[in-house]
């Protein structure tokens, strides 16, 4: 066990230290990015450059650790219901924080396992913060 100093944490994670984020569903996948989609996977050592990401503590946004340029986005400028990556930073439907095991951004929409089905390749959506499984997350630093 390690100690965290909290004030350097930054929006409930540990800014710039590397993390898988897994679902809270009885599989523990792993959130992933597939292209520019977000999905969940088993947690693979293969996939890790698509697995891992880094809190940025300048942007204050969610990016893959193995590509920078993007970040974790909801889709049409926040109206919309999707999650993906994008190249635009430091955006208000980028900043997502940690909340009693939800990644919710400043709007209180959360990231969300499309219709709760625990499975591969299952796309992860943003929808409004209810109590099922499907909306609650893990950091798993590595």
């Amino acid at each position: 066990m390690s100690y965290v100093d909290p004030d350097t944490v930054q929006n409930g994670i540990i800014p710039d230290k590397p993390f898988r984020i897994l679902t809270k569903m009885k599989s523990a996948r792993a959130l992933t990015r597939s292209g520019d989609n977000v999905v969940i996977r088993d947690v693979s050592n293969k996939e890790a450059s698509n697995q891992v990401y880094v809190f940025d503590s300048e942007t204050g946004t969610i990016q893959p650790r193995a590509d920078s340029r993007v970040s974790l986005d909801i889709g049409d400028e926040g109206r919309g219901r999707y999650s993906h990556f994008v190249k635009e930073k430091d955006i208000w439907h980028q900043h997502f924080m940690l909340k009693n095991e939800n990644l919710i951004n400043e709007r209180g929409l959360v990231l969300d396992v499309a219709g709760g089905q625990d499975k591969n390749n299952q796309n992860v959506l943003v929808w409004k913060k209810h109590r099922g499984l499907n909306q609650k997350w893990k950091i798993d630093y590595i």
